[in-house]
């Protein structure tokens, strides 16, 4: 009996803190679109383990806000049944300050559809800021 109240008080406190999904612990990228290589799968699938396809789509989006160019990058990913991540950065092509990182929308997990959008950035003329997004489970 203090052995089940153990099992099942340890799974209430990873419930709690979102970590009763193995893939949430350690996530693997399966693939990624980007504004330099286009989409690329970083992971094969094994079909006989997979049950759906994700798909996978990334773009950047701009736009003038109080007189300056803005960016940003949204990534969508769809994957049914599948409890998965979708991630959007904006990527410091040029200085690699922060390990280039300048805008990061962090894993956005859910079961079948998930998006990611990063914060606008105001655009600098000095910074190439390159679109990135990723997804995996």
């Amino acid at each position: 009996m203090k052995r089940k109240f153990k099992v099942l008080t340890i799974l209430s406190i990873l419930t709690v803190l979102g970590l009763s999904q193995v893939g949430s612990i350690k996530a693997a990228e399966i693939g990624y679109w980007d504004e330099t290589d286009g989409y690329s799968i970083t992971e094969n699938l094994n079909s006989s383990k997979v049950r759906s396809k994700p798909k996978h789509t990334g773009k950047s989006e701009k736009k003038g806000i109080g007189g300056t160019d803005h960016k940003r990058a949204v990534g969508k990913t769809e994957w049914a049944g599948v409890y998965h991540y979708t991630r959007a950065r904006l990527i410091d092509k040029t200085l690699m300050i922060n390990w280039g990182t300048i805008k990061d929308s962090n894993r956005k997990w859910g079961t079948g559809k998930t998006t990611a959008t990063t914060e606008w950035w105001p655009m600098n003329p000095d910074v190439y800021a390159q679109a990135r997004t990723n997804y995996g489970n």
